[in-house]
């Protein structure tokens, strides 16, 4: 039953690959779903924060010195609202990616616009001097390795007038144009820096870089969307570990309530359970282990019946075979007693109450063995004895009674000792019973043959007649108590009993018995006993 089970079983895995797969699975889906998340707010970031360097522009050099402009990509690297001028050498507006802001820059205005650095930086501060007067302090610093060195400082008031420091084009009094170059107070709030370059010609030629960095608005709306990032990756997190615990739980709890309904309908009595087809492997072993164990139930819940019945029948036919010579022997008893036998018949009843109550006397011996042997502390006592020599006492002993039954005999054993573990006594009545059974259901001149034919590892006793033959109705239980070659309990030859005894004596000896269903000729009826060698 196992190996069907199995063989039915499909590919399962178990409860860890299982446990691993899934787990996986999920890692997957959740590092998918966050970078898919975070790249896309990453690129809304990009678009509202600047997040390159204007000296970036030279990876595209080729380009630039090739007067191919419209070829760099201003919005990509700086973003959308920055752009790009190109300038000949007398400042004259030569390109521009975007809106003008002028058609012409004079000396002074180039003067201040900052040269693109990566290590200079331009500090812009404005402050009130009262109700009235403005200043503008404008700084710039210079990065060394060892930190920041200031550089040029200018202090401006509201008139556009060098108060403190130097300005870029020598003058004190700068114009307004110069003034939102120099602070970076260009009215779309960009800033603006210049870079010298020369083309494929050798003309100098300048690149005005107009940047658009982002306001406070928008760098509060890129924080808020990291924000927004981080709270929707933990609600993603949160929906993912939900549907990764259903599905685990739909994994083994569907085959969990499959074999708790096949547990309670067995145990209400219902069909057997179905192997499963789904879940872990370990609970599918459990399973078959279950649809095992509860096809041996059934099996063994059959045969307990089976043997109950057997035990009802027994305790019917012992009551009819006691109650017949019992009831013979009261009946004959009371009638002498009473006396209403007749002196000349005093005798044959007494004799008939003799005979009864040796049948009785044999039907309870009968009894009695057949329940030691039955018992599971019964023991046989075994020697090592030559079964060949056993045999032919046995044959000797017992000739005589054959041949005045009536019977022939005919013999072949061999003549090399042949060693078996027997017990001698328990034997006895296995021949006994073989071939008293040969003489009580066969008419005369019936041939019983007995023959030993040892083999490997065993030997075969054979106990054959030419004889009526039994019965095919009752040949298939032969060796069930209380059944005899008739049926009829009133005419009955013997308990029943001799052969169920001969197959309990033939199992203790480790070996068996058992009615040949197509016998050699010329035998009707063979019975043979196999015993192990010793």
């Amino acid at each position: 039953m196992k190996a069907k089970i199995k063989n039915r079983r499909p590919h399962v895995h178990t409860f860890f690959s299982l446990l691993v797969r899934n787990f996986l699975i999920f890692t997957l889906v959740l590092v998918l779903a966050a970078v898919a998340l975070f790249s896309f707010n990453s690129w809304q970031f990009s678009s509202l924060v600047l997040h390159s360097e204007p000296e970036d522009i030279l990876k595209y050099e080729k380009h630039l010195i090739a007067g191919e402009y419209g070829r760099l990509p201003v919005k990509k690297l700086f973003g959308s609202r920055s752009s790009i001028e190109v300038l000949d050498a007398n400042g004259v507006l030569l390109y521009s990616s975007g809106v003008a802001t002028h058609s012409a820059y004079t000396p002074g205005e180039l003067a201040c616009i900052p040269l693109d650095s990566r290590y200079v930086y331009r500090e812009v501060l404005k402050y009130d001097l009262d109700q009235k007067h403005a200043q503008t302090v404008v700084a710039d610093y210079r990065y060394t390795g060892d930190g920041f060195q200031s550089g040029r400082l200018l202090v401006v008031d509201d008139t556009y007038k060098v108060v403190i420091g130097e300005s870029p084009t020598g003058n004190t009094q700068l114009t307004k144009s110069e003034y939102e170059l120099l602070t970076h107070s260009l009215p779309d709030g960009r800033t603006v820096q210049q870079m010298p370059f020369h083309n494929t010609k050798g003309e100098p030629l300048t690149l005005l870089f107009y940047l658009g960095y982002a306001s406070d608005a928008e760098f509060t709306r890129a924080a808020w969307l990291q924000d927004l990032a981080v709270y929707s990756f933990l609600a993603l997190y949160v929906i993912l570990v939900a549907i990764f615990i259903l599905w685990m739980n739909q994994k083994v709890k569907r085959p969990m309530q499959q074999l708790n309904h096949a547990i309670v309908a067995f145990d209400r009595g219902g069909a057997q359970p179905e192997p499963l087809n789904t879940g872990p492997a370990e609970l599918v072993q459990i399973n078959e282990s279950f649809c095992e164990l509860s096809h041996r139930l059934t099996e063994s819940e059959a045969q307990r019946c089976k043997l109950e019945a057997g035990r009802q029948k027994m305790l019917a036919d012992i009551s009819h075979d006691l109650k017949t010579p019992i009831t013979v022997i009261q009946g004959y008893s009371k009638a002498i007693c009473d006396g209403l036998i007749p002196e000349d018949k005093k005798e044959q009843y007494l004799m008939t109450i003799y005979h009864k109550s040796t049948l009785l006397n044999d039907l309870i011996n009968t009894f009695y063995e057949y329940s030691k042997l039955d018992h599971p502390d019964f023991r046989v006592n075994l020697e090592r004895c030559d079964l060949c020599e056993y045999a032919r006492e046995y044959l000797a002993a017992k000739y005589s009674e054959i041949d005045l039954a009536g019977f022939s005999l005919e013999i072949e054993i061999p003549d090399e000792p042949v060693y078996c573990n027997i017990d001698r006594m328990a034997l006895h009545r296995v021949f006994e019973n073989l071939i008293v059974n040969s003489i009580k259901h066969n008419p005369k001149g019936t041939t019983i043959y007995f023959s030993i034919s040892p083999l490997a590892k065993h030997v075969i006793v054979t106990v054959a007649d030419n004889g009526v033959g039994i019965p095919e109705e009752i040949a298939n239980a032969l060796f069930d108590p209380f059944v005899v070659g008739d049926d009829s309990r009133n005419n009955r030859q013997g308990s029943g009993l001799g052969l169920a005894i001969s197959k309990k004596v033939a199992q203790a000896h480790g070996g068996s018995i058992c009615l040949v269903s197509k016998p050699h000729l010329p035998y009707i009826t063979q019975f043979d006993l196999t015993l192990p060698l010793a």
